[in-house]
């Protein structure tokens, strides 16, 4: 421990004794490992060379040597940054290294006392970690001698793991460490550096998407050089998509990038009803020249792929995404999300019929409810939208405007123009499988946005968090597919279904209910390596 000397502003601290080494690595280590257990750390300092010109000589001195200086001349007024605190207080001690033969380096190595070697102008520190010099060493002492550390600190900043998990990880199997968070940030700051090398990161993006052979294409502006567009989809997409292609279900987000280029998102609903991510594409706007030209490049992809057209498709009302599909897939029908309708419905219907508040609500509940009004006129609704032939529409719409012509006018205006891509009656003639929403879309961007935690990295770091999430969906998929191939489910364990067990999707028959109760007006067959449609 550190003793007051003469002043109450210095501190007597033992250095390293005055020993030699076989090596200066050897010589450094000591100097490091002793200051370590003394609560207190030197970094570099001056150094002589010899003829040959090798440093034979080098010296050390206090981490907290020096005083912060305002090179830039700046006053208060001018600052625009809030100063931060420093940990340089002037301390003047300083040790020397010094090579025994200045013209034999490699040889041994002595530890030389200087005026002042042992006086520091601060007390000890209780913990090593306050030192980002001992941190430092301890980060490159377990990367290059434990290789499973490493692994750890790559594969797991890899995946997105906050930097505050990784050093949670390797406290457990290393107590005595410094490592903080910030130092497992900086070791991904360097490695993203030592990647970039001289590219941008933009063109390491491009380079990673060649090299991992994905289906990407790509646009820059000739005017400002700068990237338009970006359509990029995973290589192990590619056999699950031509067993899937049937339901395409298209949006788009926000809030991705530091570019704020919104994000289109593609996706196909497999038979065992889960999410399949076919593309995504960074766009330069939502006009419908941005959403043609996205479509186009998965009209190449498909075709690349040998991808038979989808049998619906499914998007939010967005006029310049449906003009664009009009252009792009002329013979498709395509629906509207009726989650996005029924919404919209509903708030303006409690504008008109209001809602009321509910007395010492429990926690998490709603503050509000709806009035009687508005639960009346939303079963009418929802009655509409679910009418079984046209007439039954236009009656049941007759009746809306018996109770509200302000509703009835709003649905007719806003909602009744795209009925064909809406309503029971017109969308029960296309096959659909049940999609009627884009729901599946919205919550691959939640999943996604997790993976993403920041808005505002570039377009490599976003590309780089979302590649996990990718590989996770398509080895999902992969796995849903075998196990609906190898497992029986209870439904089809009797014998006369041995015949078919093998082609027939778990999911569905859990949806059927029996195999008895479906008939042959409602099956869709379609055997490929032991998969099956059934409706």
């Amino acid at each position: 421990m550190a003793t007051p000397a003469s002043t109450p502003t210095s501190f007597s601290i033992s250095p390293l004794p005055e020993n030699v080494y076989d090596s200066y690595d050897d010589a450094e280590a000591a100097l490091h490992a002793w200051n370590r257990r003394k609560g207190i750390d030197v970094t570099k300092g001056h150094h002589k060379k010899n003829n040959a010109k090798e440093i034979w000589q080098r010296d050390f001195k206090c981490d907290k040597y020096g005083q912060t200086q305002n090179n830039r001349h700046l006053t208060e007024e001018e600052r625009i940054r809030v100063q931060r605190g420093t940990s340089k207080i002037g301390c003047t001690m300083k040790i020397r290294l010094e090579a025994v033969n200045k013209n034999d380096c490699s040889g041994r190595w002595k530890i030389v006392y200087l005026k002042g070697s042992a006086l520091h102008t601060h007390p000890v520190s209780e913990d090593p970690s306050i030192h980002p010099g001992h941190r430092r060493r301890d980060m490159q002492r377990l990367v290059s001698s434990d290789l499973s550390t490493q692994t750890l600190i790559s594969s797991q900043t890899a995946v997105g793991i906050a930097p505050a998990a990784v050093v949670a990880t390797i406290r457990h199997a290393h107590p005595e460490t410094s490592i903080l968070a910030k130092d497992v940030a900086n070791h991904k700051r360097v490695d993203r550096r030592e990647a970039l090398a001289s590219n941008t990161p933009t063109e390491l993006l491009l380079k990673q998407l060649s090299t991992n052979k994905f289906f990407f294409k790509y646009k820059v502006n000739p005017e400002t050089s700068r990237l338009q567009y970006l359509f990029w989809s995973h290589p192990g997409i590619k056999q699950f998509y031509k067993w899937n292609s049937d339901v395409l279900i298209m949006d788009c987000t926000y809030k991705t990038n530091a570019y704020d280029l919104p994000l289109l998102n593609i996706i196909a609903m497999t038979n065992m009803n889960t999410v399949l991510p076919i593309a995504q594409c960074w766009l330069s706007g939502e006009k419908e020249d941005d959403f043609l030209w996205a479509l186009e490049q998965l009209q190449c992809m498909m075709t690349e792929y040998a991808i038979s057209k989808p049998t619906i498709i499914i998007t939010d009302r967005d006029q310049a995404c449906m003009n664009a599909l009009d252009r792009s897939f002329p013979d498709v029908p395509s629906l509207f999300c009726r989650w996005h309708m029924n919404r919209n419905v509903l708030a303006k219907t409690r504008t008109l019929f209001g809602q009321v508040e509910i007395e010492n609500p429990a926690p998490g509940q709603d503050k509000y409810e709806n009035t009687v009004a508005t639960d009346q006129f939303m079963e009418l609704y929802y009655d509409a939208v679910e009418s079984p032939s046209e007439a039954e529409f236009e009656s049941r719409c007759a009746t809306i405007r018996e109770f509200s012509v302000e509703m009835a006018d709003y649905l007719d205006k806003h909602w009744w123009k795209y009925k064909s891509k809406l309503v029971h009656c017109w969308t029960s003639q296309y096959l659909h499988f049940g999609y009627r929403d884009t729901s599946a879309v919205e919550g691959t961007y939640a999943k996604c946005k997790r993976w993403l935690e920041s808005a505002r990295g570039d377009l490599l770091t976003a590309f780089d968090k979302l590649l996990p999430w990718w590989k996770n969906c398509i080895k999902n998929v992969s796995y849903g597919v075998e196990r609906d191939v190898s497992t029986v489910s209870h439904q089809l364990q009797e014998e006369q279904y041995t015949g078919v067990v093998l082609f027939i999707a778990d999911t569905h028959f859990r949806n059927l209910g029996t195999v008895e109760d479906s008939s042959s007006d409602r099956e869709k067959a379609r055997v490929d390596r032991g998969l099956y449609w059934w409706f």
